[in-house]
């Protein structure tokens, strides 16, 4: 017996996306992590519709970055550039995810622990590379 009724599926490669989180400075650098959790964050899919995925090329990054980077900062608000957060500059990726963070209010949701150990690998890190290229 038949009702009529027609179903329809498509299943696109965001929907496929694995998008746990291992390292912030390489998995962050296409974007589409990023453009995820705006959408999670705002409960639309505005951004992921206009998602460039599977991103391959520099400027399909740059544009998936720059979603967030629009959507998050007024233009006359001082930010990261895309390019920086394409790059994998970590300094410039944490500043990015701080200011979501604080955006939406998730800091409640946060444990200072591991803030302070990400704080503490940062300084490492900082006081290495300044060891290693001399600079002051």
């Amino acid at each position: 017996m038949s009702i009529g009724c027609k179903l329809h599926f498509v299943q696109s490669y965001v929907d496929e996306f694995d998008y746990r989180l291992s390292s912030v400075t390489t998995e962050l650098r296409d974007g589409v992590r990023l453009v995820k959790l705006m959408d999670l964050l705002t409960k639309s899919r505005d951004l992921c519709q206009q998602l460039r995925v599977p991103a391959v090329s520099r400027l399909q990054k740059l544009h998936n970055v720059s979603l967030v980077l629009n959507r998050l900062y007024r233009p006359t608000d001082p930010r990261p550039d895309a390019k920086q957060i394409v790059d994998g500059h970590r300094d410039m990726t944490l500043m990015l995810l701080w200011k979501i963070l604080y955006t939406y209010e998730l800091c409640n949701n946060t444990n200072p622990t591991r803030i302070y150990d990400e704080i503490a690998a940062i300084k490492r890190a900082a006081s290495w590379r300044r060891s290693i290229y001399k600079m002051e």
